[in-house]
């Protein structure tokens, strides 16, 4: 879509006015704003975390050497990544592993450095920080500017299991 705004970043309505594209809203002038995203934060890349016995662990893609038609599987991280660290500690956790050893108590170490948040061992979460970013950008630029947000996203009332989808020349697949 970026190459489609580059090479018409304008477009005349009917009615004479004049719609410009953004790639970024970095670039868009001042003023009052009203932004709407479909399924725009659906589109942007998350993590995916599973809850173990060892607490909070990524899930990664592998390559999967099977003969099947898919060659990619889940697996879990076999210790903290950077991101259950960034994403998912608790405001205020010490930081010092160190400062970790020997606390115990209803979960442990493991349990006083991050926030389960009642998780049991094979729950999962996503976190995107992309849309966590986007979301507090309109958010300042309406503060600063005045204007609204409409984000729709369609779904249901529950976690889906697997969401995940890649893609490839434009044609979608199956979560790993």
């Amino acid at each position: 879509h970026d190459a489609e705004v580059a090479a018409n970043p304008e477009m005349v309505l009917p009615d004479g006015n004049t719609v410009k594209f953004h790639s970024t809203l970095a670039t868009v002038p001042p003023g009052p704003i009203l932004f709407v995203g479909q399924e725009i934060l659906d589109a942007l890349p998350v993590h995916q975390f599973e809850y173990t016995s060892e607490g909070w662990r990524e899930r990664l893609v592998d390559l999967d050497d099977g003969t099947g038609e898919q060659h990619f599987r889940f697996i879990l991280s076999r210790e903290e990544t950077p991101a259950v660290k960034s994403f998912l500690r608790r405001r205020g956790a010490a930081v010092d592993e160190e400062a970790q050893e020997g606390v115990e108590g209803e979960g442990g170490a493991q349990e006083d450095k991050y926030n389960s948040g009642g998780a049991l061992p094979g729950d999962q979460i996503e976190v995107c920080p992309m849309a966590t970013a986007l979301v507090q950008d309109v958010g300042n630029r309406i503060a600063r500017s005045r204007g609204g947000a409409l984000f729709i996203d369609y779904g249901g009332p529950y976690a889906f299991e697997n969401s995940l989808r890649g893609f490839f020349r434009c044609r979608g697949g199956d979560g790993a």
